[in-house]
Parts: structure tokens; sequence; C-alpha cells
């Protein structure tokens, strides 16, 4: 009994621990806010479009930016991504960026960012994953890759790509990316 009462205990300090480190993401009048655990990242967000809200995403936004491109999508506590979320807008980014080639992966606890190669110029893209939301940033000159790493991830002006992100996940066919659970009608009971 004391054992189970111990290790209970400790379940609920990792699982605390770990929800804590995650970093949280808001997008306030135009401000797209990163709040990592060790730093805060702020963007002005010049014209960011909110998407509309359907039965999977209760929040959903895009921004393309000078220097980045912001997706983020946030989904109805019901909703699951049919297979990894970064796999949907890593396959979208493969697509307009044919021939992009990974040569470097950095990891930080719920972020990954991928530094692609692309005709002799570089890139990163990177995916944030939180238990209902995710976002994806294509970084075109390494800064915000520099501000999660806290390293210079700075690309030079002149391997910096030209080409930018034309679209946006939640401009095709999204449905298809989620399942979504039904909800239970309490009208209908056994």
């Amino acid at each position: 009994m004391i054992f189970r009462n111990i290790l209970f205990v400790f379940g609920l300090i990792v699982f605390y621990s770990g929800c804590t480190n995650q970093s949280s993401i808001q997008l306030k009048q135009g401000i797209f806010e990163l709040n990592l655990p060790e730093n805060k990242i702020l963007l002005e967000l010049k014209n960011p479009i909110i998407h509309k809200f359907n039965r999977f995403v209760s929040q959903a936004y895009t921004a393309s930016e000078g220097a980045y491109h912001i997706q983020y999508i946030r989904l109805r506590h019901n909703v699951t991504w049919n297979g990894l979320a970064s796999g949907h807008f890593r396959y979208q980014f493969i697509q307009e960026f044919k021939g992009a080639q990974t040569i470097e992966i950095l990891d930080h606890q719920n972020i990954k960012a991928y530094k692609y190669e692309h005709q002799g110029k570089n890139l990163y893209l990177i995916s944030i994953s939180n238990v209902y939301s995710n976002t994806f940033i294509v970084d075109y000159t390494g800064f915000i890759v520099s501000k999660i790493f806290e390293d210079n991830h700075h690309i030079p002006i002149s391997l910096q790509t030209k080409q930018r992100l034309k679209k946006s996940l939640l401009d095709h066919h999204f449905e298809n990316y989620f399942s979504a659970e039904r909800e239970f009608d309490s009208r209908f009971r056994l």
C-alpha cells in the first residue's frame, strides 16, 4: 500500500514536471508569443490570417512575414491528427521546396528544428507540439532558431533563400488530417 502511494506521488511529480517544461504559444493583438522555460520570444505579426473554426479546430492562424512563416493549429479536445502533425507540414513544405535536403536536426523538449538546404540556400522548419496545439514555423534567417536553442544559427544573407512558402495546411482540404471522437449525448441513455 505504501509502495503504491509512493509510486503514485512519483508519477504525479514526473507528469507535472513534464507539463511545466513545455513551451506555450499565444497570439495577442498581433504579437506571436512563444514562452519557453528559459526565455520568451515575441514576434510582431502584421497581417495574421485567422481561420474559421470548425468541428476539428478551435483556433488557427497563419502569418507570413518577411523572415518567417507561422501556422498555428489548436485542436478541439476530442480531435486527433491522422498521423504526425509535423509529417503533414513537412510533406507540404517538401512539395513547395522540391529537392530540399535535411542537413541538421535540432531537438529541444517539445520543439524540433530541421535545417534544410534548397538550391544552395538554407532555411529552418520548426515544429512545436503541445497537447492540443501544433505550431509550424519556416524560419528563413535562423533568428527564431537562434532564440530557441540559445546558440548562433543565423543564416548569412548570401545563403538565405528568396523563395517563400506560399500555401498553408489550412488552405487545403485539411479536414482529412484529423479524426474526431463522437461526443456522448446525454439525451440518449441506455
